[in-house]
């Protein structure tokens, strides 16, 4: 804190209150990590719901369009399966690390 001129010339000395003390900015920086983190795992939960709900919803489309338009069927799996893989990959990922 000493290294900032304008703290240089205050009339009080900053070091001596508590926010300033190396323990407590350390302790505030990690109860400000875990807050972000908390935010960060729901946003995570939203996205696996996502992630799920697409993997459902294509699947039952896949499925209908199987009797109407097989070939329309037929692409959309094709053009579906690549994003459908890294889904798998990133939902497995995502189940290890809440283990």
């Amino acid at each position: 804190l000493g290294e900032f001129d304008l703290l240089q010339h205050a009339q009080d000395d900053i070091r001596e209150h508590i926010w300033a003390k190396p323990a407590v900015r350390e302790a505030t920086a990690k109860f400000f990590k875990l807050c972000r983190t908390k935010e960060e795992i729901a946003r995570l939960n939203v996205e696996i719901c996502s992630i799920h709900d697409e993997e459902v919803e294509v699947s039952q489309t896949i499925t209908k369009l199987r009797r109407s338009d097989p070939l329309l069927a037929h692409e959309l799996h094709h053009l579906h399966r690549p994003r459908a893989a890294v889904n798998t990959i990133h939902i497995h990922c995502l189940n290890n690390i809440e283990k």
